[in-house]
């Protein structure tokens, strides 16, 4: 009974070795690949301080708009969803200089 227990022991050793074997031969010997790609989205990175035109419109416009127009809280002041910034070029396509 001993000798049966022994020859399952030894017999899931080598299972496991054989496995071991196959996975270093793959290269997959519990380590990731260096050049493996990250995966998911690329991480986004948080600015630091606003944008200064997002930093004037909130600290002196908003407050203007609310004394002007009456508004009774700030989320009744419009907020900024898009800025264009618009540039003819008419002349300069006319002249190279």
């Amino acid at each position: 009974m001993a000798d049966d227990t022994d020859e399952a022991k030894a017999a899931a050793e080598a299972k496991k070795k054989e496995r071991a074997e196959k996975a270093a031969a793959k290269g997959l010997a519990g380590k990731k690949s260096k050049t493996a790609e990250p995966a998911g989205p690329a991480p986004k990175y948080k600015r630091a301080t606003p944008p200064r035109l997002k930093k004037t419109y909130d600290e002196t416009v908003r407050a203007t708009m609310m004394k002007e127009f009456g508004y009774s809280t700030i989320m009744q002041v419009p907020r900024i969803l898009k800025i264009s910034v618009n540039m003819g070029l008419g002349k300069a396509r006319k002249s190279p200089r």
